[in-house]
């Protein structure tokens, strides 16, 4: 059987452009800092002198608010805050970004006065109607993980 090699360079080459139009984008943070910013700043500032908890539970979709009642997650807070005491402005700082399905996770660290080290910062995102609503979250440090 005879090919003509012509006709095989081009079926290879768009099999080729198909794989890499196929190839799934991956997602950046530039993408969705617009939503996350304004979250995470807020959730931050929440550890200081303030304590705001209004500022942050806006960020929080209606079925997250129904599972915990808004009296205990801001006893949640305040736990935090009394282990880890208050956030050292502008620490904050982005370190990754996963997206799983609808849910987007983004993994930030950020410095309180208690903690000798990085308290990383867990917020993830789930498409709303119309914006991403945050669905859940964690705060980890060695002062938290011991109490």
């Amino acid at each position: 059987m005879k090919f003509d090699k012509k006709a095989l360079i081009l079926v290879l080459l768009i099999l080729m452009f198909f794989l890499v139009s196929c190839e799934k984008e991956e997602l950046k943070y530039s993408d969705i800092a617009y939503f996350a910013n304004p979250v995470i700043e807020d959730l931050v500032s929440f550890f200081n002198v303030n304590n705001d908890f209004q500022e942050c539970a806006k960020y929080f979709s209606t079925y997250f608010l129904s599972s915990i009642p808004p009296e205990n997650l801001e006893k949640l807070f305040l736990k935090v805050y009394s282990s880890i005491g208050p956030y050292i402005d502008k620490t904050v700082e982005y370190k990754s970004i996963k997206q799983i399905k609808n849910n987007i996770i983004v993994i930030y660290s950020a410095s309180f006065r208690d903690e000798s080290g990085p308290v990383l910062i867990t917020l993830t995102f789930t498409k709303g109607n119309p914006d991403y609503q945050l669905t859940g979250f964690s705060f980890d440090s060695p002062r938290l993980r011991s109490k």
